[in-house]
């Protein structure tokens, strides 16, 4: 009789937790990030934010984004939940509709990614193009 040897292959999922910085946690292969929610006109944009949502309903919100050469690949979300659109004080955002602007959000429900490319902030995707259209023309 020919002995059968099974080897069998016991995986214990196993969770692996790093603190990368206040906002990140990256927890197996995901990451959790927190969302800064925006009260006020003005914000400066700090390093560990990556979602910004603007509640801010009292007239325009103003970003001071940081320079898009000192932080290359940073990808940064950006949405109003408010009819106030959100604009930035930085000259260099090129929309992926090949345009330059500095409105980023248009109003309520509207958002859009940016990604620095070391050169100038990029909307890589978003969901208020027709406003930019509008205030480039």
């Amino acid at each position: 009789m020919k002995n059968i040897i099974c080897l069998f292959l016991l995986t214990i999922p196993l969770v692996i937790q790093a603190q990368i910085s206040d906002a990140t946690t990256v927890v197996g292969y995901f990451t959790r990030k927190k969302i800064q929610f925006i009260t006020q006109k003005n914000y400066l944009v700090q390093s560990t934010d990556n979602w910004i949502v603007s509640t801010y309903d009292k007239g325009i919100v103003l970003l001071s984004l940081p320079d898009a050469n000192m932080c290359p690949g940073r990808e940064i979300m950006i949405r109003t939940n408010s009819n106030q659109p959100i604009f930035s004080d930085c000259d260099n955002i090129v929309s992926d509709i090949g345009i330059t602007s500095n409105i980023l959000v248009g109003k309520a429900g509207k958002w859009a990614t940016i990604v620095a490319t070391g050169d100038f902030w990029y909307i890589v995707q978003n969901k208020s193009a027709e406003i930019i259209k509008l205030i480039q023309l």
